[in-house]
Formats: C-alpha cells, structure tokens, sequence
C-alpha cells in the first residue's frame, strides 16, 4: 500500500471531519460576507430574494452570526484551545439552516436551494455530534 493510501486508511475519520468543517466554513463565511457587504437589493440582485422582504438589519445580525459559526467550527479544533466551542458553531449553524429551510419553503423557492441548506445542515449536525 502507498503512503498516502496507508495516512489516509489510518486517518479518515479526521480526514473527513476536517473536510466538512473546512466546507461549512467557507460556505458560511462565504454567505456572511455577501449578507454584510450587499444591500437587500444587491441580495436579491444575486439571486436571494428573500432578502428584500426581511430588514437589513436582521440580515447583518444574520451575517454576523455565520461568521462567527465560521470561525467557531475551525478555530477552536484547530488551536486546541476550547476545542467543545466547535460543537457549540455548529449547533449555532443547525439553527441557521433549520430556521433557513423553513423560509425557503414558505417562499417555495427553488429545491436546489432546500437542497444545499439540507447539505449544510446534514454537515453541521455531523460535526456538532462528531467533535
């Protein structure tokens, strides 16, 4: 067997929570920099149209909340330092797609969209009973 092949045979488990925590982080910092950059009419000029019927204000307190989920699901692990503070991020972040899914669905906005909140939240849920 190869040395890559034998690390990752002995290693998958952190392999694959370090991959999903790596994912969710981007996915929501990535989200909660367009949320607290954009207006409610740039949100919706990208496609999320829910935006323009929240208050901007709800929006970056959202925004905020995904950052610090995105910080909070690496930094903790990564450091060593408070390490149970991931699972706490991401509990924070199942509540974010759960309260997100419903949106969504009053909206009946597009599957595609429910679909990757149900990834997400199948992530979050990963890690907060995995860390």
């Amino acid at each position: 067997m190869s040395t890559i092949t034998s690390y990752i045979g002995e290693n998958w488990w952190g392999i694959s929570l370090w991959t999903v925590q790596i994912f969710l982080a981007f996915m929501f910092s990535y989200a909660g920099f367009m949320k607290l950059t954009k207006s409610a009419q740039g949100l919706s000029d990208i496609g999320w149209h829910w935006a323009t019927t929240l208050p901007l204000g709800f929006i970056r307190l959202l925004a905020v909340m995904e950052l610090l989920a995105a910080i909070g699901v690496i930094l903790p692990t990564l450091t060593g330092i408070m390490p149970y503070m991931g699972n706490f991020a991401a509990i924070g972040m199942i509540l974010v797609q759960v309260a997100a899914i419903i949106l969504h669905a009053k909206r009946k906005e597009t599957k595609a969209t429910i679909v990757l909140n149900l990834i997400l939240l199948a992530g979050a849920i990963f890690i907060a009973l995995k860390l």
